[in-house]
């Protein structure tokens, strides 16, 4: 069986003991879900329970259950190669359209340089090809892609690192193929766990107020909610095993008694008042690199074309048969160098000017927590908000097994009353 990555970080993040409301706010899962998953995970690497007097479960795992996890795994063993496998073709994926730009920019070169040196040993009224000015034209070519390999050759390599301030470094540049892709198709996603981010910020807020909210202090995490309906925190409610509590007046709050008992006190990181999705950047290639690679690709993309002119006129022999033979090759990714990014760069605008929307309608509504009706309903659930710690006193049932065999109900090991 394989356990969601949130629920083995929840554990390592709880100190490998925890109640199940506790691991499922902690992961942002459903809280059925995670029971169901604690119970297979105990049995797969010798977990431990507790049962206190109340009928609380708390599940204890040992500090190498990933490695005990790992060793019981097929499934996780030939995926680890697997990974390893994909890692590897991708980046060679990655490096392909790098080095392609190079071939295609060195087939420009020989091409020109064939034609330049063709036409000067040509006769003035023979079957050679006339450049005219294509010639001198060419000429210059050649001496302008002089300049762009030594360009290359500055850019292409690392910067020294002596030259480079460490408080300004974020991250390691990358190198010139890899940034070549990064041109070409960007970076990933930095908002593809943003729904696991909502879940675990909900929780979050949970355990800050000792399983009692209102429905105002989720509404800035979550994407549909109006001031008027309280219809978005149902998903919460479901996900969280959460009941409503009414005071005499009419004023809902919201109780999670499954995340009131704790198996030990924790501290609190910092909880971002809004949920906030980041921009998406063009490329993870420096400022200079991209510079470096819209003028080689330029340069390839209209020496590709002149060449293609150059090839109408000429006759189709050695190496000047073979470009021809993959002329159309050359084209296509000249065409698809300059127009993919262009796309993205049209692609990306529209797509951080949703992001700023949606967080900057996440952010209006922390204003919702400062209106009479949210305080005066803040004040009614703190009445609701407690929270227990177990103990070991506390407890009646303690396994001791290596393997948990036996299926966990909540009042099975309570002890029998007269």
């Amino acid at each position: 069986m394989e356990f969601s990555a949130p629920l083995l970080q929840s554990i390592e993040r709880l100190q490998y003991q925890a109640t199940p409301g506790e691991f499922a706010v902690q992961a942002g899962l459903p809280l059925a879900t995670v029971e169901r998953d604690l119970q297979q995970l105990a049995i797969a690497v010798g977990g431990h329970l507790q049962v206190a007097t109340t009928g609380e479960i708390v599940y204890k795992y040992p500090s190498n259950f990933r490695t005990i996890l790992y060793n019981k795994s097929v499934w996780l063993q030939v995926k680890k190669y697997t990974d390893l496998i994909w890692k590897v073709a991708f980046y060679i994926i990655r490096m392909s359209f790098g080095l392609a730009l190079l071939a295609s920019l060195s087939i420009v070169v020989l091409t020109i340089l064939i034609f330049t040196i063709a036409t000067m040993f040509s006769d003035n009224d023979g079957g050679g090809i006339d450049f005219g000015d294509w010639g001198s034209s060419g000429g210059g070519s050649s001496s302008s892609w002089g300049g762009t390999w030594w360009y290359f050759d500055w850019g292409g390599s690392s910067t020294p690192a002596d030259s480079v301030d460490p408080a300004t470094k974020e991250k390691k540049q990358l190198n010139f193929l890899g940034a070549v892709f990064s041109f070409l198709f960007g970076e990933a996603n930095p908002n593809a766990n943003i729904e696991e981010l909502r879940w675990r910020s909900i929780g979050q807020v949970i355990r800050k107020n000792q399983g009692a909210i209102t429905a105002e202090q989720v509404a800035p995490y979550l994407e549909e909610a109006t001031p008027q309906s309280e219809d978005h925190i149902l998903p919460v409610l479901v996900r969280f095993n959460g009941v409503p509590e009414v005071s005499e007046i009419g004023d809902i709050v919201y109780r999670f008694p499954d995340t009131q008992t704790i198996a030990q006190q924790r501290k609190f990181k910092h909880l971002p008042p809004y949920l906030q999705e980041k921009s998406r950047r063009f490329s993870g290639a420096t400022p200079e690199q991209v510079g470096l690679i819209c003028a080689l690709g330029a340069l390839n993309f209209a020496g590709i074309f002149f060449i293609g002119a150059l090839l109408k006129g000429a006759a189709a022999f050695g190496f000047l048969a073979i470009v021809g033979s993959v002329y159309s090759l050359l084209a296509v990714y000249a065409i698809g160098f300059v127009t993919i990014p262009a796309v993205r760069l049209l692609w990306l605008k529209w797509t951080n000017n949703q992001i700023s929307k949606r967080n900057e309608k996440r952010r209006q509504r922390l204003t919702w927590l400062h209106s009479p009706d949210a305080e005066r309903k803040l004040g009614f659930a703190q009445q609701f908000q407690v929270q227990r710690t177990l103990s070991e006193a506390d407890m009646v049932y303690n396994t001791e097994e290596d393997l948990l065999e036996q299926e966990i109900r909540d009042a099975k090991y309570l002890p029998d009353e007269d």
